[in-house]
């Protein structure tokens, strides 16, 4: 996996806005030479299990994903080609070759910028334009309690029950939600604490992205 802790981009340059991965020689080529052609781009972002959100395949090289994403860069090529790799904010990660293609997967765990570098056979080097890598913060749940004061005081022969109503939302959807509170019994240096998990009037059904409760 990867961290990037600095947010630039290398010799002041901006990542590219293009759609598609496109290589350039580094230097000069005499004519006769056959440059190795990008003839297929697949890029698959897993999503973290919890959010439910199905893998995403795409050819664009500018990605933004959830934090905890596994990004996969497939690439294949038509041409003499001995190596590929990742530029990552002055990181080097060498792309895997298997039947053909070249691999590299990543965990996204911050934002920065990346380029791609191939050599071909006879060592020339070619390099591709600056990208971006937007990790996005899961957001916690927002919860909302109505209607519980921060303080209720009971006679002893009162019906000793809070009634709350609570609204709960989350972008990937809820999976519970329950109260936990604490218990005390006696007093002075005898008193116990515990806690006690509270249920809901209804139960609580997963994947909803919006819940209100009582």
């Amino acid at each position: 996996s990867f961290v990037l802790t600095k947010l630039g981009s290398r010799s002041g340059e901006s990542p590219s806005n293009k759609e598609q991965i496109t290589f350039a020689p580094k230097d000069s080529l005499p004519t006769t030479t056959k440059v190795p052609k990008l003839t297929g781009t697949k890029i698959s972002i897993q999503y973290p299990v919890y959010t439910g959100k199905a893998t995403q395949y795409t050819t664009n090289p500018n990605i933004k994903a959830v934090q905890g994403s596994r990004v996969v860069w497939n690439l294949e090529f038509e041409g003499d080609v001995h190596t590929v790799q990742m530029d990552l904010m002055g990181s080097i990660f060498d792309f895997t070759k298997t039947e053909g293609k070249y691999r590299l997967s990543q965990n996204l765990e911050a934002s920065g910028f990346y380029s791609f570098t191939f050599k071909d056979n006879s060592g020339n080097d070619y390099v591709s334009d600056l990208y971006s890598l937007e990790m996005v913060k899961d957001e916690p749940p927002m919860v909302q309690i109505e209607g519980l004061d921060s303080y209720s005081y009971f006679e002893f022969d009162d019906e000793k029950r809070l009634m709350l109503n609570t609204s709960i939302s989350d972008d990937f959807g809820i999976a519970d939600a329950y109260i936990i509170a604490t218990v005390s019994k006696g007093s002075g240096e005898s008193v116990k604490f515990r806690e006690e998990t509270i249920r809901f009037n209804k139960a609580v059904p997963k994947g909803n992205k919006r819940m209100d409760l009582q």
